[in-house]
């Protein structure tokens, strides 16, 4: 099967859902993608779906540390639920190729308020024990990796082209709002009301997302033949079409290892073992890291047009990892503040900007697979991340992870800028 590769200004008007008719050109602004029933309907479904993600991972945190009272149990959980994700990612993909992504991530939200609901169950029976949380681990790390790459392709669907930037960014703002809200809620609701409580709620909020998805239209499937295996290399294959394509889905992998060490490892170990803040000065570093994502979102979106795209996304590497090496030097935590807001929204811009510029520049028919691909880079080698993370941090101590991490992200950019493929895209 031969694909079309963008890469041209041509390609503005070949792009989907821009294949239907013009009529009048529609508005460009951060909120113009609300004019779309469609979009806002998913949008309400990814932010109760990752609500729902966020929450069941606090409460998921909190059973198992009660079961084992060592971390490595919560090490081993966060493995078995990784290993799914990572050999199904792919396979999600050509699901949302033959089926529509919205089909796939309601599906998706429903296997998780089902394997929820059983734990539930569980607990107000005889209670959970430690297989059923590896049982659950593993039916959740299957819906994420057929979710991702749903969650991932439906913008485009949804939205005319000059409106996928804002939808994107507002899909960011979602993701990181679910962050916010999400885990001190229910934190809090196991506090004052137990496991059971919050595990109903979690259900509840996986239902909600389904919900929202339900009236959605999308695209129709393309129903392709072949094997799963096939519709695999041909997924692979579009993405090779398109270098500057393939150099982000490539050189995502290098960004997320340095990113995931220095964010889930160097961060809450600066906090409580160098600057001697406690768990308060954990959620300190990762909030003024969240409050830059939203900004950086928001601004993105609010931009009227980027010129050189491939240029500036590779830029904002810099403004992502420049500060996490400078707050590796800092000497209390409110000198370090400042510095991961402005990572937080350098790291979010670029993630608008390339998730758009790989969705716009992959032909329709295998968008799915492609974003997968970008998501396997993206999230596969995450559990590698954390234990190197863990190795240097040992032998080069907090600073030197959050350094090393920021250094990575550096060097992510510095590479993309290399490929006159991704310089030339406008």
């Amino acid at each position: 099967m031969a694909f079309r590769v963008r890469t041209d200004r041509r390609v503005d008007e070949q792009l989907a859902p821009a294949e239907a008719p013009a009529a009048a050109a529609p508005s460009v602004g951060l909120l113009a993608p609300l004019g779309h029933r469609d979009y806002r309907w998913a949008l309400g479904g990814r932010f109760f779906s990752l609500t729902g993600d966020f929450a069941q991972s606090v409460i998921l945190a909190v059973l198992v540390l009660d079961i084992t009272q060592r971390p490595s149990g919560w090490g081993t959980l966060l493995t078995v639920q990784a290993v799914p994700r990572v050999l199904l990612m792919l396979i999600g993909g050509v699901a949302v190729d033959r089926f529509q992504a919205r089909t796939v991530m309601l599906a998706s939200n429903l296997l998780q308020a089902l394997a929820l609901a059983a734990l539930l169950g569980w607990s107000l029976l005889d209670g959970i024990e430690l297989a059923h949380l590896y049982a659950y681990a593993v039916v959740s790390g299957v819906a994420f990796a057929f979710f991702l790459p749903a969650s991932q392709s439906i913008v485009p669907e949804l939205l005319p082209r000059e409106q996928i930037r804002g939808g994107n960014a507002l899909w960011l703002m979602a993701f990181n709002l679910a962050r916010f809200i999400g885990p001190p809620v229910v934190g809090t609701l196991v506090a004052v009301a137990g496991h059971a409580a919050a595990l109903a709620a979690t259900v509840a909020m996986f239902l909600l997302g389904a919900a929202a998805l339900g009236p959605i239209h999308g695209r129709p499937s393309t129903r392709a033949s072949g094997s799963p295996l096939a519709q695999m290399r041909e997924g692979l294959q579009a993405a090779r079409q398109d270098k500057a394509v393939w150099a982000i889905i490539l050189l995502a992998a290098v960004y997320n290892f340095g990113n995931a060490a220095a964010t889930f490892v160097g961060l809450p170990t600066l906090a409580k073992l160098e600057l001697g803040a406690g768990d308060q000065g954990v959620g300190i570093l990762y909030g003024a890291l969240g409050a830059g994502a939203l900004v950086g979102a928001l601004a993105t979106g609010l931009v009227a047009g980027i010129p050189r795209q491939g240029v500036v996304g590779a830029i904002t590497n810099f403004g992502g990892g420049l500060p996490l090496v400078a707050a590796a030097l800092m000497p209390t935590i409110w000198t370090a503040v400042p510095l991961l807001v402005v990572a937080g929204a350098f790291q979010s811009a670029g993630g608008v900007i390339f998730l758009t510029l790989v969705q716009t520049r992959t032909p329709p028919e295998v968008r799915g697979r492609v974003m997968a691909l970008l998501s396997l880079s993206l999230f596969g080698l995450t559990p590698l991340a954390y234990a190197v993370g863990g190795l240097l941090g040992d032998v080069l101590g907090p600073r030197g992870v959050l350094a090393a991490g920021g250094a990575a992200i550096i060097l992510t950019g510095l590479i993309l800028l290399s490929y006159k493929a991704v310089r030339d895209v406008e």
